[in-house]
């Protein structure tokens, strides 16, 4: 496939866009293209091809094209044109326009670089074609195919093709698509094809996008990776390959070994040795990515993590494995796709595509999570970064898919107590006790680690009352598998309440309210979706001045539904 800037593409003038195309859109592909040739099991070609429009600033984000690469991935082409509304070619985008940026962040290191292509055009709307070219080397991951980039794209035509040795196979997953295949030669050609993917608006607490739009998701049967082979036929095999790469790599040094134990001198219990254990690689080791070749994947051995007091993600989870098994503690090097936005992974179809990895110490009658590469998160947390979704467990017998614990609505609550006082000019004081626990505990947790000074700034914007001094505040933190942080304030405001005549009006709840609320659908498409259940609880005393008695009340409001009531 010549994918080349100086091959003909379809007319781009906008004005071939069907209206339908153009609703709830900021871009339209006109037309995409991509190709996965599988070469061998340790190589492929990928090669990418689009014309899209995109119709107002609001798309702006299409005007950059990036192409990821590393020591493994290697760009063989790059190119790309812009067009005007009318489909006439206004620029060529040259090889000195191509930025060669190295993907870093100021605790990573890594080998990969991103060639940065801006398409930036002053009217919209405009068209763009970008093709590129990129040759994989240690195939362990194949492509996923998202034609829709967002809700807020439409897709005309788009194609996904993919390649393999006859031998070879390919393990696939769709949604919202359906493919063909077919044999050329000594190859299995699988081909996935949509047209008219319009975009749409979503809905208030609805779900996952991935839930709404077309993909395809594709792994190789057997992969090779710098000489490690493995496969993705199964969560088992998958579990057996992270098995494979940490194997002979918890080897502790003797000074290590001689101040773990010392760290557990006297405690029997084995609960109390692992809490020991986290919490001192916690106060011993940070957290550094390291993204180098196969160090994407696998960890640093325990010494080096024990010389140098760092590590990534699988090497602390992998140091820490090692001082609990010294112990005579049982643990599993545990893989997550975690973030607190994350979609659970696709449980039926089993692949690698996690990006994190944390350790399982399972006991008698409970499993306890540990967030190795934090320095702060409480034993056994797992917040809003890895709770309620679906994990591979590298178990002795492979690997082993299991679902860490959700936090409930009672586990997640805010408890606010707080005694207002008024006086004659509607000034007020006022003494706020508020209590975080479970994942509202978030809310909060960032603020402690801050200097006063910053936690009174943050505590002024989050009260937001005109005119309101904090007058005295503290933090305490209780650090349990659901923890707690407990907030106490004492806080003046001047004109807390307006004064007419002789009466003093003020807001019953001032503390808490809600800043927004979602837009009523007449017509609602899909189910009401609520990753984490809470509870906000709110009491306040009034203490009114000499003569002052309550004259009105908010009417109470009931609102029943079928699926919730106020």
């Amino acid at each position: 496939m010549n994918l080349s800037v100086t091959g003909v593409a379809q007319d781009l003038a906008v004005s071939n866009i069907d209206d339908t195309l153009k609703k709830n859109a900021n871009v339209v592909i006109r037309n995409s293209i991509t190709e996965f040739n599988v070469i061998n099991p340790g190589k492929a070609i990928e090669t990418y091809h689009v014309e899209l429009t995109i119709l107002n600033p609001s798309g702006k984000r299409e005007a950059t094209q990036l192409v990821g690469f590393s020591d493994l991935e290697k760009v063989l082409e790059v190119n790309g044109e812009i067009y005007d509304r009318n489909g006439v070619r206004v620029k060529k985008i040259k090889n000195a326009d191509i930025a060669d940026v190295s993907a870093t962040g100021s605790s990573m290191y890594t080998d990969n670089r991103v060639k940065v292509l801006d398409f930036t055009y002053p009217s919209y709307p405009y068209s763009i074609i970008f093709n590129y070219k990129v040759m994989h080397e240690g195939l362990m991951f194949y492509p996923n195919w998202s034609p829709q980039d967002s809700y807020k794209s439409s897709v005309e035509k788009a194609v996904f093709r993919v390649r393999v040795p006859e031998n070879m196979g390919l393990n696939y997953y769709e949604h919202l698509v359906d493919g063909d295949e077919k044999v050329e030669g000594k190859e299995i050609v699988y081909t996935w094809k949509v047209e008219n993917v319009f975009g749409y608006k979503p809905e208030p607490y609805g779900p996952p996008g991935r839930d709404l739009k077309p993909f395809v998701m594709i792994t190789p049967k057997h992969f090779e990776m710098e000489g490690y082979e493995g496969s993705m036929s199964s969560w088992e095999s998958i579990g057996k390959y992270d098995l494979d790469l940490i194997e002979g790599r918890g080897e502790l040094p003797k000074e290590a070994i001689l101040k773990i134990e010392k760290e557990l001198s006297g405690i029997t219990d084995k609960r109390e040795k692992a809490r020991r254990i986290y919490e001192f690689v916690q106060n011993t080791t940070r957290y550094v990515s390291v993204q180098l070749g196969i160090g994407g994947w696998q960890p640093f051995d325990a010494q080096y993590v024990f010389e140098n007091g760092y590590g990534d993600c699988k090497a602390l989870t992998n140091y820490t494995a090692a001082l609990m098994n010294h112990a005579g503690i049982e643990s599993i090097y545990t893989s997550v796709l975690a973030g607190r936005g994350a979609t659970d992974i696709v449980v039926d179809f089993p692949n690698a595509r996690f990006n994190h990895v944390f350790l399982a110490v399972p006991f008698e009658k409970d499993t306890v999570w540990l967030e190795c590469t934090s320095q702060s998160t409480p034993f056994g947390y797992l917040g809003t970064f890895t709770s309620d979704r679906h994990v591979l467990m590298a178990t002795r017998d492979g690997g082993k898919l299991v679902k860490t614990p959700s936090y409930s609505k009672e586990d997640n609550l805010q408890f606010r107590v707080a005694e207002v006082r008024l006086t004659k000019e509607g000034n007020a004081t006022a003494v706020i006790r508020t209590e975080y626990s479970g994942i509202q505990y978030e809310n909060v947790n960032g603020q402690l680690h801050k200097s006063p000074s910053d936690q009174k700034k943050w505590l002024s914007k989050k009260i937001d009352l005109d005119k309101t001094t904090i007058t005295d505040f503290s933090y305490k933190l209780q650090s349990d598998m659901i923890p707690k942080i407990t907030e106490e304030l004492k806080v003046s405001s001047a004109g807390f309440g307006s004064i007419t005549g002789n009466r003093i009006f003020f807001e019953a709840n001032p503390l808490n309210q809600i800043s927004s609320i979602p837009k009523k659908i007449a017509d609602r498409k899909s189910d009401v979706y609520i990753k984490q259940a809470y509870t906000d609880i709110d009491s306040i005393h009034y203490v009114l001045p000499e003569g002052y008695h309550v004259e009105h009340l908010p009417d109470t409001k009931v609102i029943d539904t079928p699926f919730a009531s106020y």
